[in-house]
């Protein structure tokens, strides 16, 4: 196996003949880095979240799963497509959703702090489709409810309806109307609890450990510039030999 030594030697020395070169590009790169990292504006998360429609004894009318696919197949390209005639322009956050846990999406998208008017159109544009479907599903459901709820009351007051059962029917005909009842009462409709509300922490590296990978950027770029140089310098030198020598 070859020893490094030799390699390590030529680089030095051309680090220390190019040191101008290696000096020069490690600055204007550095500094570049530094100031684009300084001026960079922080970005930050912006997240909704929407609690589902819930029937009478408590299950969700719709899965998140379905309300996921609707967001991603039908609503999110629709908001896209308004923000672009309202603005202007396609949107530069984007928005992506997941399903958190039963019952309840979460809308997300990442934006620096002079995003927030667009984040803050995007997401409660995207939150207003989301729960005039929920509202769609929610009438549909109470309707059912009072239809059968109303079909129940038929019966109990029907002319000699309840007279002529016996009292245990009594007691199912009235246990009926009074689940019936509580399930209309107890329908609940989505809400959204919170609307692009942005989290305090900063996403991705924080300045220091940016700075430190500009740093090691710099070093590198550098290094590849005397590397660069000096291969041109050989080649140069080899095709004036050869030159010479025809």
């Amino acid at each position: 196996m070859p020893s490094p030594e030799p390699f390590l030697v030529e680089l030095t020395a051309a680090l220390v003949k190019c040191r101008k070169l290696f000096l020069s590009v490690f600055i204007t790169v550095l500094i570049l880095g530094i100031g684009f990292q300084l001026v960079a504006a922080p970005k930050y998360q912006y997240v909704t979240l929407i609690k589902l429609a819930q029937s009478g004894d408590g299950a969700f009318l719709t899965s998140g799963e379905g309300v996921i696919a609707s967001i991603e197949n039908h609503w999110l390209p629709q908001v896209t497509r308004a923000f672009q005639e309202d603005r202007g322009k396609w949107p530069e956050v984007k928005l992506r959703s997941r399903n958190v846990s039963t019952g309840y999406v979460q809308i997300l998208s990442i934006g620096a702090a002079h995003d927030v008017a667009e984040v803050e159109w995007l997401h409660k544009n995207l939150a207003d489709k989301i729960l005039a479907g929920q509202l769609s599903f929610e009438r549909r459901a109470r309707a059912r409810l009072e239809a059968q709820l109303a079909a129940a009351k038929e019966l109990v007051d029907a002319p000699g309806n309840v007279s002529s059962n016996s009292g245990s029917s009594d007691s199912r005909f009235f246990e009926t109307l009074i689940s019936l009842e509580g399930k209309l009462a107890g329908m609940q409709a989505a809400e959204a609890l919170v609307v692009a509300q942005r989290k305090d922490e900063i996403v991705g590296l924080g300045l220091v450990p940016r700075l430190a990978l500009m740093f090691l950027f710099a070093f590198v770029s550098a290094l590849s510039a005397v590397l660069v140089y000096r291969f041109i310098q050989r080649v140069e030198r080899l095709v004036s030999n050869q030159e010479k020598q025809a």
